[in-house]
Formats: structure tokens, sequence, C-alpha cells
């Protein structure tokens, strides 16, 4: 009776361990993912920045030559 209880357990103790090796494995790849993410959303950012920038000196300029006229 208690050999079967130990093997039951066993058993048991195998599962679970496969358990927390699949739930690693799914974490990781989530911390992959979340990373990948991340890089995505600064880069856009970054290039966002860039093209407010890139309309920002035109429309400077615009108002800046607009402000060298003359009112009437």
């Amino acid at each position: 009776m208690e050999d079967c209880w130990e093997e039951e357990n066993h058993h048991l103790w195998r599962d679970t361990q496969r358990q927390i090796d699949e739930l690693a494995v799914h974490i990781n790849d989530l911390t992959i993912k979340v990373a990948d993410t991340n890089d995505a959303i600064a880069r856009l950012a970054e290039e966002s920045h860039a093209a407010d920038r890139q309309l920002g000196e035109p429309i400077e300029a615009l108002v800046s030559a607009m402000g060298k006229f003359p009112a009437k």
C-alpha cells in the first residue's frame, strides 16, 4: 500500500515539474514578446518625434517669415 502511495506521489511530482517547466517556457516566450513590443514602441516613438521635428522646422520658418512681413 505504501509503495502505491509513493508511486502516486512521484507521479504527481513529475506532473507538477512538467507543468512548472512548461510555464517557465511560456513565461520566457512572453518576456521576449514584451521586450520586442517595448523595442517597437520605443522605435515608433523616436520615429514620431523625428517626424514632428521635421514637420516643425518648415512651420517655424513659415511663421517666422510671416512675422517679418510688414503689417498693412
